[in-house]
């Protein structure tokens, strides 16, 4: 469940406990560093995910995963074979690549650099044969 577009929820942790025990989801995928604090106190799988628009993002962004302890991690965009590479050389924990991937060769790029999976929108990309 990608929580940061559900409309009309806050970014409060009661938001989080409603939706686990209303929806039951197996996890929650979100920017936000105090709903994924509250998602893992509710049993939730946690996907922090991570904008890499600059140097400094980068930096904060592992800061925040050594801070929040997600399970895994989504990078966007995931068109950055090398900044994988190093993100999944820091950090134990697995790496989503996701954000303007448009061709099956970005995919296997990224996985080939360490990436887990990808998330992409276009359905054609959705079954591949990798």
């Amino acid at each position: 469940m990608s929580f940061d577009f559900i409309e009309g929820l806050s970014n409060h942790k009661s938001a989080i406990q409603y939706a686990a025990r209303e929806w039951q989801p197996d996890g929650i995928i979100t920017t936000r560093n105090q709903l994924i604090k509250a998602a893992k106190e509710e049993g939730l799988l946690t996907i922090q995910r991570i904008f890499l628009i600059d140097s400094s993002a980068l930096k904060r962004g592992v800061e925040l995963v050594r801070y929040c302890g997600p399970d895994a991690i989504e990078v966007l965009p995931g068109l950055m074979p090398r900044v994988i590479y190093e993100l999944t050389e820091e950090l134990p924990i697995p790496l989503i690549a996701g954000g303007l991937i448009k061709h099956k060769e970005e995919i296997l790029e990224a996985l080939r650099a360490g990436a887990l999976a990808t998330s992409v929108g276009d359905p054609k990309l959705w079954h591949l044969d990798l």
